[in-house]
């Protein structure tokens, strides 16, 4: 919770400076994933998002998660990186309360022709979790982490492929994102 605190520090700090010093710092910024999966928990289907939209449902809404996947770029050795999550002009409902899983594997979907992929064995690939949080309307959502992962702020995994699986944490819970500008995404900063 710290690090949060640290890096929102770090950030409003930084965004002062440049509104006096002109063009925002170019030490800093934010990945997005560059494929997004939307995996149905009840026939074990996956679509590619073409449109980049980001669907978690859970309860009495179709069983639906959300695989990610980042391209760290080799340019970000030497940077620091963190996982955080903003709404932005996503929706909420529900709970609002989601799970953060690192996949063993990133979605094969979107290398697909068509995009699909019926009955995926043997399911998602979800791997540990890493991290709950619970979805603001505005701001930074924090993430309560848990283990070594991006959740903590540490050394960029440059040159890395990562994937992550969003997942509904109780009865009632629906939150979409357009993932190319909300939702999950890495902070890094020099």
């Amino acid at each position: 919770m710290l690090s949060h605190a640290l890096y929102a520090v770090v950030l409003v700090a930084s965004a002062a400076t440049s509104a006096i010093a002109g063009p925002a710092n170019p030490s800093s910024g934010k990945l997005y994933p560059c494929e997004i999966t939307i995996y149905n928990v009840g026939t074990g289907s996956q679509n590619c998002s073409t449109d980049g939209s980001a669907h978690i449902c859970s309860g009495s809404h179709d069983m639906m998660t959300t695989l990610l996947k980042y391209d760290v770029p080799n340019s970000l050795a030497g940077y620091k990186c963190q996982l955080d999550f903003i709404l932005g002009s996503g929706s909420t409902s529900g709970s609002n309360r989601l799970q953060l899983y690192d996949s063993v594997t990133a979605s094969p979907a979107c290398a697909q022709q068509d995009g699909y992929i019926a009955n995926w064995p043997p399911s998602n690939w979800r791997g540990n979790n890493i991290g709950d949080l619970t979805v603001l309307p505005t701001g930074s959502s924090p993430i309560t982490g848990y283990g070594d992962s991006l959740v903590n702020f540490q050394d960029c995994p440059a040159g890395q492929t990562l994937a992550y699986e969003l997942v509904g944490q109780g009865d009632d819970v629906a939150v979409k994102f357009n993932g190319s500008s909300d939702g999950l995404a890495i902070f890094y900063w020099k």
